[in-house]
């Protein structure tokens, strides 16, 4: 089985980005949001902070970047 944890932070222009993506087989769970140093939200995915957004490799194919 094929389990990963991924964390990516950048800094861009509208401020710092952050997303988080868990495999474990076959499921993925991710999150990611944007954030200025006001501390308010730009962008997220999903809309709600704390949650996940959750998907289903059928394909069975693993990719990456390293």
């Amino acid at each position: 089985m094929y389990a990963a944890d991924t964390v990516e932070i950048s800094q861009g222009v509208q401020g710092t980005g952050r997303s988080r993506g868990i495999s474990i087989g076959r499921e993925f769970y991710s999150q990611a949001y944007v954030r200025p140093k006001d501390g308010k939200y730009v962008w997220k995915s999903p809309s709600t902070v704390g949650k996940w957004s959750y998907g289903r490799n059928l394909e069975g194919v693993i990719w990456g970047r390293t």
